[in-house]
């Protein structure tokens, strides 16, 4: 929505997962390890966007850089091998259930209603909105992109901290590969819910509608026994059909 493509998310959720799995076997309380994952995820995140400011580079390359980066710390930090054994407490966080609901579908919600108000109705969200229409445009009436542009991606960041200490959690355990491949899925999902690919537009329940959809193309490629390295296939079908039906729209 910003203007921007952030493709290290993956690397940094898988490095979130590596430090909540470090800080719960050095038995640190549960709310330190959640407060680790969550500042490396914000901090990460902040990093590449006041790198793709400074630079004025364009995030995706940038973000290709911190890619390896980041995915290099994670087998740095967990010295090559998976981080077995987390602790009853960090798992219940995410096998815990509140009024019949698993918490991680009230954590999405959560995620998902805190992104609609943010988005709809503060100040910073209608700058994102400004500066993905036109930057040019949002500069001339004091819309700086060097003030906005690393927030964001530190917003952005912070969630993928939240999934990171989730699946974690989810898990009991952090795997060397840890969120590989989930930028495709993330871009899929913000395309098919209707955000454009240049910024500017886009919707909290459209992306929301585009996660379920990702996720319900997943089970189904299981339940049909479709080898799981024909998921990146249709992915990437899903992602460039959207675009050529998106570009037939605004042509018109």
């Amino acid at each position: 929505m910003a203007g921007s493509i952030d493709i290290s998310i993956g690397s940094l959720l898988g490095l979130s997962a590596v430090l909540a799995g470090l800080s719960d076997t050095a038995e640190l309380p549960i709310a330190c390890t959640a407060a680790v994952a969550l500042a490396a995820g914000a901090l990460g995140g902040w990093l590449n966007g006041w790198l793709a400011v400074r630079s004025k580079v364009h995030a995706i390359v940038i973000t290709l850089g911190t890619m390896a980066i980041y995915r290099g710390l994670i087998v740095e930090w967990s010295d090559g091998r998976w981080i077995l054994g987390l602790s009853d407490g960090l798992r219940d966080v995410a096998h815990g259930s509140l009024l019949g609901a698993p918490f991680l579908l009230w954590a999405a919600i959560g995620a998902w209603i805190g992104v609609a108000i943010l988005l709809r109705f503060s100040r910073f969200g209608r700058l994102i909105y400004a500066l993905g229409s036109d930057q040019q445009a949002a500069r001339y009436v004091g819309v700086a992109s060097h003030q906005i542009l690393p927030w964001t991606f530190a917003l952005c960041g912070l969630l993928i901290g939240a999934a990171g200490l989730l699946q974690a959690a989810r898990y009991g355990q952090v795997q060397t590969n840890a969120g590989l491949g989930f930028e495709l899925k993330a871009i899929a999902a913000a395309v098919i819910g209707g955000v454009h690919i240049a910024g500017g537009r886009g919707s909290a329940l459209g992306i929301a509608l585009g996660t379920l959809l990702i996720g319900q193309l997943a089970n189904a490629l299981v339940l049909l026994h479709v080898p799981a390295y024909w998921e990146g296939l249709f992915l990437g079908a899903v992602i460039l059909s959207t675009l050529v039906l998106e570009r037939g729209k605004d042509s018109q």
